[in-house]
């Protein structure tokens, strides 16, 4: 028997897509479901279409950055960039169902690659020689804290020597590699992501430690719980300890219950997946269904990150619209990943923190209580559908859309960016 091409399609079970699919050049969810790792599934939790609100999420964190070059610095045969970034972290609160600002922490930085420089020429100046004073960020930490302590908006404040890596994503630039534009482009680029990942974590600390949060009431972060937390000991002295020399697992474990209690993430670009598939959270009955996985160890994508001490709930949060969006032709790409850390669901007094923990979500448990009360409250929140991009459109909340646009209206231009470097 010979069959044709659409005839051996159909004899595998082949669905059509839509005619007006990109082409995968141009696809703008091409990063998403790109790391599959093992994963054990706890439990499956079916919440209606029509659910309540159940606890308050109250506070909404998110981070922008602007990093721009302003000249190129000759040193011997080299030509190397050197870079002006703005970065803005902050929360937006809820208060009688309207958003409101609530925290901004800004910096804005100098950046040099001024070791790597140096050891192609000794005699070249540091930032000591400005009139004035740069505050430096480096290994020693306690960014956050210098953040907070120097508040001058509009005005050059800190610089960093982005050829010596302050995390182990970067790369340090020795004078091989300072010789690669594009390898000086890429550690400013890293250095934005790190320091802006430090500033995030640090808003959530400050309104942690103000002690203004009920038992029922949450921070939500844009993007993994645990991919900020590894900066915890560049962050602040306060937070040095949270996790331990690695950055991936729990070191003081009573502040780490005390910052996780109430966080959740919200993942809009999820990278990282069980390799068991995700069938379940596609399905199209009359209820969402999200299954619950425990990844065994730490599992990182470009940007995103999955901890062993977090629940992975796969939601497919807005599947009304996935017809509507064929610039999206995957279901796959409509899910988010909503992170909750063991904190948030159990009792200070549980050993969340071994290596073997697995929670109780048996029906009935505590845990379980807690668990579907913070996903009936996501799903609750999922309409109105943000103004944004189609990806996004799908996987993100409004309360994130917003608090990122209220954010991006405080960068400054780019020109003026430029003008504070003074060339």
């Amino acid at each position: 028997m010979s069959l044709s091409v659409g005839e051996y399609l159909r004899s595998l079970g082949a669905i059509p897509l839509p005619t007006n699919v990109p082409s995968e050049e141009v696809a703008p969810d091409f990063t998403v479901g790109v790391n599959s790792s093992d994963a054990k599934q706890l439990a499956t939790i079916r919440v209606s279409e029509t659910a309540t609100p159940e606890v308050n999420l109250r506070f909404f964190i998110d981070g922008v950055q602007r990093t721009v070059p302003i000249c190129l610095v000759r040193v011997e045969n080299l030509m190397v960039p050197i870079y002006i970034t703005h970065l803005i972290a902050g929360a937006t609160e809820r208060v009688n169902g309207r958003l409101r600002p609530f925290l901004r922490r800004e910096a804005i930085v100098l950046y040099l690659p001024l070791e790597g420089l140096r050891n192609v020429n000794a005699s070249l100046p540091t930032p000591s020689v400005i009139s004035n004073p740069l505050h430096k960020f480096d290994y020693t930490g306690n960014i956050y804290e210098l953040v907070r302590s120097f508040q001058q908006p509009r005005q050059l404040t800190f610089w960093t020597d982005i050829s010596v890596k302050l995390s182990s994503e970067e790369t340090n630039l020795d004078p091989a590699k300072l010789s690669a534009v594009g390898a000086v482009r890429k550690a400013a680029r890293d250095r934005s992501k790190v320091l802006l990942r430090i500033m995030e974590l640090g808003v959530t600390w400050e309104i942690v430690i103000s002690n203004i949060l009920d038992e029922d009431e949450f921070i939500v972060l844009d993007g993994p719980v645990f991919l900020p937390l590894k900066y915890a000991g560049l962050t602040s002295q306060q937070l040095a300890t949270v996790m331990d020399a690695t950055g991936e697992q729990i070191g003081n474990t009573q502040q780490a219950y005390h910052l996780l209690r109430h966080l959740i993430g919200i993942v809009k670009n999820v990278q990282v997946i069980p390799v068991q598939g995700l069938a379940a959270a596609l399905s199209l009955g009359p209820s969402i269904v999200i299954p619950i996985y425990l990844f065994s160890t730490t599992v990182r994508g470009a940007t995103d990150l999955v901890s062993r001490h977090t629940l992975a709930c796969f939601v497919w949060l807005r599947r009304e619209l996935h017809q509507e969006i064929p610039l999206i032709w995957s279901p796959a790409s409509g899910l988010s990943r909503i992170d909750i850390p063991f904190p948030a669901i159990v009792n200070p007094e549980v050993t969340w923190y071994t290596p073997d923990f697995q929670p109780d979500l048996s029906e009935g448990s505590y845990s379980r209580r807690r668990l579907e009360a913070i996903l009936r409250t996501v799903v609750a929140d999922r309409w109105p559908v943000p103004e944004t991009s189609p990806h996004r459109m799908l996987t993100e909340l409004y309360a994130i859309a917003e608090t990122e646009r209220w954010l991006k209206a405080h960068l400054l231009p780019e020109q003026e960016l430029r003008e504070l470097g003074g060339i």
